[in-house]
């Protein structure tokens, strides 16, 4: 797989096209994807930067329908998980 560079912003789409969860799933892939491409010497960095956005995202609140907050919440556990053994082969 590889990146696409031109994907449309995740800004700015209120107009209803798109679900605001299927936009918050974006935006937590994207953190996803910014940490495991970092280069090494920024790894640390980058794997901190993505635990605190993952602790300070509150958007999963902001749904109105149950079934996506748990959608949400469960991907973001998820990513936790993954991100902890990401930083057990990356920080020796």
């Amino acid at each position: 797989l590889k990146r696409a560079p031109d994907l449309p912003s995740l800004e700015n789409l209120n107009d209803g096209s798109v679900t605001p969860a299927f936009i918050q799933l974006c935006r937590l892939f994207n953190i996803l994807d910014v940490t495991i491409t970092a280069d090494p010497a920024s790894a640390r960095n980058a794997l901190a930067l993505a635990q605190q956005q993952l602790s300070s995202d509150e958007a999963p609140l902001s749904l109105e329908n149950e079934l996506q907050r748990a959608d949400i919440s469960m991907t973001q556990q998820w990513m936790r998980i993954f991100l902890w053994q990401h930083a057990l082969n990356v920080t020796n």
